[in-house]
């Protein structure tokens, strides 16, 4: 047996040994949705100056012409602000209780939290403000301002997009939004359980702070932690409940306008207006009103099975109006002169040897170097492999930037995808080493920590998955809206597989009908700018990198500053991905300019050539 089979051996019966311990930090890390958005809730009595209203008041005060969807997100945002008003009210009264005059950690924390309740107060009252200015003739007292305080959609939502498809036309966004509000309710999911992992390290850290056997230093990082997981919960919601709001429009197009009708589809248990007439509809019920009112309230599966429609649904009582497929009714114009097109004289430097980084650490072995930016790997099934000529044969040349960029865009987010699943896959090889070493010290305390912050950071990881695969459908759907000006509209799930150009990229100097171009000499210095920044972010990567597999090995290195580490070496994996496509949308924007002073087009082969590192 080689020595990388005896680890895998060791590690395997540690974690068997410790099998309980395990179970039991991952078993108590399980507050449900419902649990959290309890805990989180804004405050029930309103302030002074205010009055409570539902959502079911902003539906009946709001005009529909001036915009009904930002009315509903401008109501969650306010939602939102009363919740972060009464968390950092209530987690100034928990730091008070660690006598924080006496710590200047603690003194500087406490002002910090005492400012943020500040702002979301004052954040509150600007949401309140502009509902009452979208509200228009028909809003609240000049009095008081609204103050809203009902909880968003959080369960499950049946979206029946198939059994609406088969009663009248559904749009491509239809279709996207249906599929980012289920990948939404599994963002929630593993948002939530991010969320409680932290509250149970939050709990944690303060036993041990008031039995004497941490620092408040500790003790204040747990609080970010947990100020960190609510954001991302949070984010989760509002993101679920705009894609909802949206789709409902979608859903309701060519349909009288009642409040009353619209108030279930947009939550789980809405709350009656105050004020207003609430006689019962006459207005026909569509497809989407059959969808059960359910929440998952456990740490399941989430699978809620298929709800039952009763038999005698009429199904012209589904049909809207026709939505908009996108199709364009302009011609195909090629703006250029239709004469042959020459060989380019931008010069794609894709043939140097790419400069070597040097890390300041070595590797002590026992990890996989993560592959972060595979995105064949990820490829869903039903997914259409698509490179950037294959897609770019669609439109003329004017159009190619534009298309280009597009292609990137969606590349950069399915490149992003790469990089959380290697992250994630990085996350459990570390787990496993720094959990066998301190099971092995005989440190079950820390390994217990370890185990909840670490799931911490890996519920985060399994959430920005589902956020990144709800970027990439609206991605996605971009390219196919600009396939709709063309002959060749398309549903299809493309996903990019051309690489970024990575490498130094040569700027054509004095080139014909380029002098007289004041965007050009900008252009060429973003250039260069972004190809320095993109190395130097690089080059941090692969010392984020050394430096987690020196310490994950480290018999001396604190768990915490593993985690630490690892969350640091994900960043620059993100930020490199972010400014990769900068750089490459600059050089998309370089070509385009060169091609309009020339007052010729490329051809495609060259046009690509001009950007890519590597043609297909």
């Amino acid at each position: 047996m080689n020595c990388k089979c005896k680890i895998i051996v060791v590690i395997s019966l540690l974690f068997a040994a410790f099998a309980p311990e395990l179970a039991n930090a991952q078993a108590n890390a399980r507050l449900n949705t419902p649990t959290l958005m309890e805990m989180y809730k804004p405050f029930a009595d309103y302030p002074e100056g205010y009055e409570a209203v539902s959502l079911t008041d902003i539906l009946y005060r709001s005009c529909p012409a001036r915009g009904l969807e930002p009315a509903i997100n401008v109501y969650w945002q306010a939602v939102k602000s009363a919740s972060d008003w009464k968390y950092y009210r209530q987690r100034a009264e928990k730091i008070n209780r660690f006598n924080p005059q006496s710590d200047s950690v603690a003194r500087l924390f406490l002002q910090k939290t005492e400012d943020k309740a500040s702002m979301a107060h004052l954040k509150m009252r600007r949401c309140a403000i502009e509902l009452n200015a979208m509200a228009g003739d028909c809003g609240f007292s000049p009095d008081s301002l609204p103050y809203c305080n009902e909880l968003p959609h959080f369960g499950d939502y049946h979206t029946n997009i198939d059994k609406i498809a088969k009663v009248r036309p559904v749009s491509g966004e239809m279709k996207m939004l249906a599929q980012r509000i289920d990948l939404g309710y599994e963002q929630i999911k593993a948002s939530a359980a991010a969320l409680s992992a932290a509250i149970y390290y939050l709990e944690a850290q303060t036993e041990l702070i008031n039995n004497g056997k941490t620092t408040i230093t500790d003790v204040v990082n747990a609080f970010e932690q947990e100020e960190a997981a609510r954001e991302a919960f949070w984010k989760a919601i509002l993101s679920y409940n705009q894609d909802i709001a949206r789709y409902v429009v979608w859903t309701q197009a060519g349909q009288p306008y009642n409040p009353k009708q619209l108030a279930p589809l947009l939550l789980l248990n809405p709350r009656p207006a105050t004020v207003f007439e609430t006689t019962p509809s006459s207005s026909p019920k569509s497809l989407l009103d059959q969808r059960p009112n359910t929440y998952d309230d456990s740490s399941n599966t989430g699978v809620t099975p298929e709800p039952a429609y009763p038999s005698d649904v009429n199904p012209s009582d589904a049909c809207s109006q026709p939505d908009s497929q996108y199709q364009s009714t302009e011609p195909n114009v090629n703006p250029f002169p239709t004469e042959p097109s020459t060989t380019p004289i931008i010069q794609n430097d894709s043939l140097r040897a790419p400069k070597i980084y040097q890390v300041a650490y070595t590797p002590s072995g026992g990890l996989t170097k993560p592959n972060w930016f595979d995105v064949a790997v990820y490829k869903p099934a039903g997914a259409t492999a698509v490179t950037l000529k294959g897609f770019l044969r669609n439109f003329n040349p004017m159009q190619y930037q534009i298309a280009a960029n597009q292609y990137w865009r969606a590349s950069a987010q399915c490149q992003k995808l790469a990089a959380i699943n290697a992250a994630s896959r990085r996350a459990d090889e570390v787990q496993q080493i720094v959990f066998a070493r301190l099971t092995q010290q005989g440190d079950s305390a820390q390994a217990s920590l370890f185990l909840l912050a670490m799931n911490v950071w890996k519920q985060t990881l399994a959430a920005l998955s589902y956020e990144t695969q709800k970027a990439i459908l609206k991605e996605q759907f971009g390219m196919n809206q600009l396939l709709s000006a063309t002959d060749a509209y398309s549903s299809k799930e493309f996903w990019p597989i051309t690489p970024f150009h990575t490498q130094s990229y040569q700027i054509t100097k004095n080139v014909p009908g380029l002098e007289n171009d004041q965007t050009v000499e900008p252009l060429a210095g973003s250039i260069d700018q972004e190809f320095s920044l993109m190395n130097q972010t690089r080059s941090a990567l692969e010392q984020a990198s050394a430096v987690v597999e020196r310490d994950a090995v480290s018999e001396t290195a604190s768990f915490k500053d593993v985690i630490t580490e690892l969350q640091t070496e994900f960043y620059f994996a993100d930020a490199f991905v972010n400014q990769t496509a900068e750089y490459n949308f600059s050089i998309g924007n370089y070509v385009q300019r060169w091609m309009y002073a020339r007052k010729n087009p490329l051809s495609l082969d060259d046009f690509c050539q001009s950007i890519v590192s590597k043609m297909e």
